[in-house]
């Protein structure tokens, strides 16, 4: 390593330790975090009618147009990040089928982990130099799409490790003009989901694992959003029930955080309404009849909805206590949203009632009821869609955690998320405990 590269990194380091110490300090003083969402949130709701829509092709068979696509954009090798399982149940063979027959080369990294870390970046980046590789497809759930996206922030930074690009614009820094545009040698993404939940595919965020510190840490820049996106329906059809269910969830999570979060604007509204009256009413079907193509379908355009939610309203407190969870107790992300939904719904109340009861009229629970009536019978229904999907509000190894650390860095991580209500130390234990079974 050069000496300039060594600089470089521990610039980055530094500039990532100065982030998060600073984003932790704040988050106790709410004035001046209300102040940083609403201009946050500002600059969103600028940005997001920007965004054209990624959609390359949408429908049943619909990877079978990568290959000549590709082929007509000029380019000859792509770098496919992906998983062991989609490689052995035949779903990358799709993928494959395609690109050669269109005459394009591959080259296949296929150990992205269901907590994508620091690790699976860097082999990924190198597989891509190694092959001479010039655009990247992520193929899978959320871990190979994020991966993806991170490596292409690595190939664009050779200089920068995965860990020296975590927090607000840390691969567009110094050059500010490619969050308006991405630079020539930027690679081009292709986002394939093969899962309905975790909108991977609309966003700039990705959530990468640091397996010695225990930590997620998300890698926020314009320069890493998917430039094109695959929606096919037919490549969930062997996702399992529970999976199925639990990626659902996900997705009605980023919908409802962003109905209730103090980010929502009327386009990101129309966008949880339709999103939360699919899931409501296709993700039963789906679970019960997995070759349901109008039902994969239905929830693969709930979960591209909740990923454009991610951008347009933002989460809240959810996903920051799912992300820490998740990365110390290697439980299923969804399970763990499916945990802490219901109760986080609950501490938002009632400053969220009138939002809530809107959502419980949309769903058809809350006809001739009082306000708080309704925005109990909203919260319900998530419980009873939870716990029929074998969520029961409870993760004992969260008695385990390290209390003082979890709430370091859900504090870190949410200051920048418009939540609706703040929350105490106090009341982060109170949780942790309710969750961990604790009285």
């Amino acid at each position: 390593m050069s000496r300039k590269e060594k600089q470089n990194r521990s610039i980055m380091s530094t500039v990532a330790a100065v982030e998060d110490r600073l984003f932790y300090r704040l988050d106790y003083v709410w004035p001046v975090k209300r102040l940083i969402h609403k201009a946050i949130m500002g600059i969103a709701h600028a940005v997001f009618p920007r965004f054209r829509d990624t959609i390359l092709a949408e429908g049943p068979g619909a990877i079978k147009e990568v290959g000549p696509f590709i082929k007509e954009q000029g380019f000859h090798k792509a770098l496919i990040m992906t998983d062991a399982t989609l490689v052995k149940i035949g779903l990358a063979g799709k993928l494959t089928d395609s690109l050669e027959a269109a005459g394009i080369g591959y080259a296949i990294y296929d150990q992205v982990v269901p907590d994508p870390t620091i690790q699976n970046v860097e082999e990924g980046y190198a597989l891509y130099k190694k092959e001479n590789c010039d655009i990247i497809i992520g193929l899978g759930g959320g871990s190979p799409m994020d991966a993806a996206k991170v490596v292409s922030g690595r190939v664009v930074r050779p200089n920068r490790t995965t860990d020296n690009l975590g927090g607000l614009f840390a691969v567009t820094i110094p050059n500010l003009n490619w969050a308006l545009k991405k630079p020539k040698h930027y690679p081009k993404i292709i986002c394939i989901p093969t899962t309905s939940g975790t909108g991977a595919e609309t966003t700039f965020s990705c959530v990468i694992t640091n397996p010695d510190t225990g930590r997620k840490y998300t890698v926020n820049d314009l320069c890493v959003m998917p430039d094109y996106v695959i929606l096919d329906p037919e490549l969930t059809l062997g996702v399992p029930p529970k999976m199925t269910a639990l990626t659902g969830i996900d997705a009605l999570s980023h919908l409802t955080e962003a109905y209730v979060g103090d980010g929502h604007n009327k386009e990101s509204d129309e966008i949880s309404r339709e999103g939360i009256k699919l899931v409501f009413e296709w993700l039963d079907k789906a679970v019960a009849e997995p070759d349901n193509i109008e039902a994969r379908a239905a929830m693969m355009k709930a979960a591209h909805l909740g990923g454009k939610e991610l951008i347009a309203g933002v989460t809240t407190y959810v996903h920051p206590f799912a992300h820490k969870t998740g990365a110390m107790t290697h439980i299923t992300h969804g399970y763990c949203i499916g945990t802490y939904l219901p109760y986080f719904l609950e501490f938002y109340r009632p400053q969220a009632d009138k939002r809530l009861a809107e959502l419980a009229d949309l769903i058809g629970v809350g006809q001739g009821r009082k306000t708080k009536d309704k925005a109990e019978a909203y919260i319900q229904a998530i419980r009873d869609m939870c716990a029929k999907y074998g969520v029961d509000g409870h993760i004992p190894e969260v008695a385990d955690l390290d209390t003082k650390d979890f709430i370091r860095s859900v504090r870190t991580e949410s200051f920048v998320y418009p939540v609706p209500k703040q929350i105490s130390n106090r009341q982060i234990r109170k949780i942790l405990k309710t969750v961990a079974g604790e009285k």
